[in-house]
């Protein structure tokens, strides 16, 4: 007969969240917030990620707050080249699948909107001010200084109930008796009344083998530069894209900037920074020769390389994170890709909300948007359908060729 195991001899928590990026250290901080509104007590949390620094996670707290970049169909069409076959003008089929299958005509326009909302929640819980944040007007864009993180973290450890433990999880188990689960790290066990995963990329090796979400993030790779200037060089006053590259400024006395780059579909085994001293590793001396070049064409140039990183992050299929309650208790947030400190805080709000009062349908003030999971089950539902409609048209117009 089985029998549970004594719960008293575990380190007990009210919430427990895995992961300690922008996901996790705002979620904690909403949770906190709202709950102590209603009880007039801040909760127990406890945050458990593997990494030991702050910068690890959230990659040195950078990021920003609001940008999007301009993808919408309209600058699509305008860039199209001329597609044709036998006479006919093709050009309108990546067109319409980028459109109609991922719905991305409103996709940038929704980035704005988020992101906008985000930083309002933000000034409103005095969590940025001038001191931890830059707004660039001439391009439409702000972003968090780099020690935004690292300083909520602080706040987090001395005016809340809040514990951040470097530990990595290995498994977790539900408490049929009260709903609580049992997480078993590479150090200690916990018990939870409510287990959230914000992990990234890890989720899939948390989340139950049921949840959809499995289907809905594919992990993004990239590379992320942190350089030194010639001093010839102008120092960008904020982030901005170069091509296919991502600036943001670093350090303006310094003349130090992070230059974010070659974004594609796949996972790196391991998130790491890449030796520079490559002289007995070919591989590595050839990964990064790839990168170093790829920011030559982009007319970027460097006094000093002072650190390459590369990894994966999760994506969905319109860019945009999601919600989700897989069981009783359970929740997960993920698939911000790289750009997901723009809706940190708003998902960690709605969460927040969700986990604590069921619902978030009267505080999203975004309309017609759906921060859940079936956002992202609708669009695979519309993509496989556009799939098969295109797959008839190209069926039909060879067949018509065929009898020319």
């Amino acid at each position: 007969m089985n029998r549970e195991p004594n719960i008293h001899s575990f380190v007990e928590y009210d919430y427990i969240i895995v992961g300690g990026g922008c996901f996790g250290l705002h979620l904690a901080f909403f949770l906190s917030e709202l709950e102590f509104k209603t009880k007039k007590q801040h909760p127990k949390i406890l945050i458990l990620d593997p990494n030991t620094t702050i910068n690890a996670t959230t990659h040195s707290g950078l990021g920003t707050l609001k940008y999007a970049p301009d993808t919408s169909p309209t600058k699509l069409w305008a860039l199209r080249k001329s597609f044709e076959f036998k006479g006919i003008d093709l050009s309108w089929l990546p067109y319409f699948l980028y459109e109609n299958a991922f719905n991305m005509a409103n996709n940038r326009e929704m980035m704005i909107k988020l992101s906008k909302y985000s930083e309002k929640l933000l000034k409103s819980y005095n969590l940025i001010n001038n001191d931890n944040y830059t707004q660039c007007k001439e391009q439409k864009t702000s972003y968090y200084h780099k020690n935004y993180f690292k300083n909520l973290k602080s706040r987090l450890s001395l005016t809340r109930r809040i514990d951040f433990v470097p530990e990595k999880v290995l498994y977790y188990t539900n408490i049929q008796t009260n709903n609580g689960y049992i997480i078993q790290t590479n150090k200690t066990k916990y018990i939870c009344k409510t287990l959230i995963l914000t992990p990234g990329t890890a989720l899939h090796k948390l989340l139950p083998k049921h949840s959809k979400a499995h289907n809905m993030i594919k992990p993004v790779n990239g590379y992320s530069v942190d350089l030194e200037l010639n001093n010839k060089t102008t120092m960008p006053d904020c982030f901005y894209m170069n091509g296919n590259t991502f600036i943001t400024p670093l350090d303006k006395e310094k003349h130090h900037i992070r230059v974010t780059c070659k974004i594609i579909i796949g996972e790196n085994p391991t998130s790491e920074y890449l030796s520079l001293n490559t002289e007995n590793n070919s591989n590595t001396n050839k990964e990064l020769q790839n990168v170093l070049e790829l920011l030559k064409e982009n007319g970027i140039t460097w006094k000093r390389i002072i650190r390459v990183w590369k990894g994966s992050r999760p994506m969905t299929y319109d860019s945009l994170p999601f919600i989700n309650k897989e069981a009783t208790n359970l929740y997960s947030m993920s698939g911000g890709s790289f750009i997901g400190t723009h809706f940190s805080a708003t998902y960690a709000y709605w969460l927040a909300q969700y986990v604590l009062y069921g619902d978030v349908s009267k505080n999203t003030l975004i309309n017609n948007f759906n921060p859940f999971l079936s956002r992202l089950i609708n669009i695979r539902s519309n993509l496989n359908k556009n799939v098969i409609l295109l797959t008839l048209i190209i069926f039909y117009l060879l067949k018509r060729f065929k009898s020319l």
